[in-house]
């Protein structure tokens, strides 16, 4: 009796000894270089979304070539340990980005029981890249690719994953600008007679 109690003992200690972390969000007009820093501080990510629908659009402004932020107004989200002394990182920020005072920060707990998988896919809304083009996960419901949703964009289907990514990368940014500029895709334009070589 004694050794399955010290058993169940051990395995509950081991349960509690796991890190505990927590969501930091904060509002920045250059979040590549607040997510590099936040992970060069401790942060176990970093990631960034454009802070309201308003500056969503602006996700096509950046290209392959150019280090331009993904949006001018973003929310830069790290994840860190609960135990880290988040008044220094704020600190930090304040000092490395000379701001008048740290930036206010919003802290939640994260939730280690969370489908995280699910959570994303659910969260995360079709992307409207350009003036003519949205990019659909294979999640998401709507036209095939190639096809124009009910705003006369045409879709961009991709799939999602730690290679291809969510369609907010440079690269991706870029190709469909180059798409709009060379092909002229325009909303009053039928693109189905278009066709491109990837290779």
């Amino acid at each position: 009796g004694s050794k399955r109690d010290s058993g169940s003992s051990s395995k509950a200690d081991a349960e509690n000894s796991r890190p505990a972390f927590v969501w930091v969000s904060l509002e920045s007009e250059e979040p590549e270089a607040l997510m590099e820093f936040l992970l060069g501080i401790g942060a176990c990510s970093a990631s960034a979304h454009p802070s309201s629908e308003k500056f969503a659009a602006e996700v096509n402004h950046a290209s392959p070539t150019e280090r331009a932020p993904l949006w001018k107004h973003s929310i830069v989200t790290a994840i860190f340990e609960e135990t880290t002394d988040l008044f220094q990182v704020g600190e930090a920020v304040r000092i490395a980005f000379d701001l008048p005072d740290p930036p206010p920060m919003q802290v939640e707990p994260l939730d280690a029981e969370r489908d995280w998988i699910a959570h994303v896919q659910k969260n995360w809304p079709p992307l409207k890249l350009a003036d003519s083009f949205e990019v659909l996960l294979p999640w998401h419901d709507g036209p095939s690719a190639g096809c124009r949703n009910n705003e006369g964009r045409v879709v961009v289907r991709l799939e999602g994953g730690t290679a291809f990514g969510l369609g907010d990368h440079p690269t991706t940014q870029g190709g469909v600008a180059f798409l709009e500029r060379a092909l002229a895709i325009t909303s009053d334009q039928n693109s189905g007679n278009h066709q491109v070589l990837d290779y």
